[in-house]
This record gives C-alpha cells, sequence and structure tokens, in this order.
C-alpha cells in the first residue's frame, strides 16, 4: 500500500476505488478496494467491484475470495437476485479451472474424482 493510501479515510479510499472502477482504471481500483478492505470489511457491491477488478487484473484467486465474500453478503443481506449473479460468476470461474477427465493421470498423477471411481 502506498503511503498516499495508508493516509486516507476508509471512505475516500472506497470513493477513489468506486470511481476507479467506474472508469475501469483497475489497478487504481484494485489498490484502493484493497487498502479500504484492510481498514473495515468490503459491503457486499464493493466486494463484488474489488472482484471485478482483480478478475480484469487476472488475479483470479482474488477474483474468487472476493465474488465469494459478496455472495455471502447479498445473500445474508436479503439481495437473492445478487447473490446469484456473484454465484454465477463463480461458478463460470471454477468451471474454467476444471481439467479434462484423466488430465492429471497423463501426467504421471493420481486419479481423483469421479474418475477414480469410474470402472
Amino acid at each position: 500500500m502506498s503511503l498516499a493510501m495508508a493516509v486516507q479515510s476508509g471512505a475516500d479510499l472506497l470513493a477513489r476505488a468506486r470511481a476507479a472502477a467506474l472508469r475501469r482504471d483497475w489497478v487504481t481500483a484494485h489498490e484502493a478496494f484493497r487498502a479500504a478492505s484492510e481498514l473495515s470489511p468490503l459491503s457486499a457491491d464493493d466486494s463484488f467491484a474489488a472482484g471485478d477488478c482483480a478478475w480484469w487484473l487476472g488475479k483470479v484467486d482474488e477474483y474468487l475470495a472476493a465474488s465469494e465474500v459478496a455472495y455471502d453478503l447479498y445473500r445474508s443481506g436479503g439481495q437473492p437476485r445478487r447473490a446469484a449473479m456473484a454465484a454465477f460468476g463463480l461458478a463460470y470461474t471454477l468451471s474454467l479451472r476444471v481439467e479434462p477427465a484423466g488430465a492429471q493421470c497423463s501426467r504421471g498423477g493420481r486419479q481423483s474424482g469421479f474418475t477414480s471411481r469410474a470402472p
């Protein structure tokens, strides 16, 4: 975190992050959301936006973590449609990570999941 971000309040950081995200300045938004999250937990909408920033920067693990937080907050906050959108993004992204059946075996690894139980 830069010194400039360190001296800003959480509200200032969130305002900066939101404005940067609207401009699609993913680097600035990502840094500001991250700094704000160190001061206090992000809201569902801010977690979702932070996930978007991470996605566009290729930080898939951060995207998944932020989207999971957003999903939980939307769901517990009585916003099922937004929770469903967060869940859809999670499911889609996770589906991209799945290796074809037997892929580990072709590399000499141990089978897992269905392929280990299939006849």
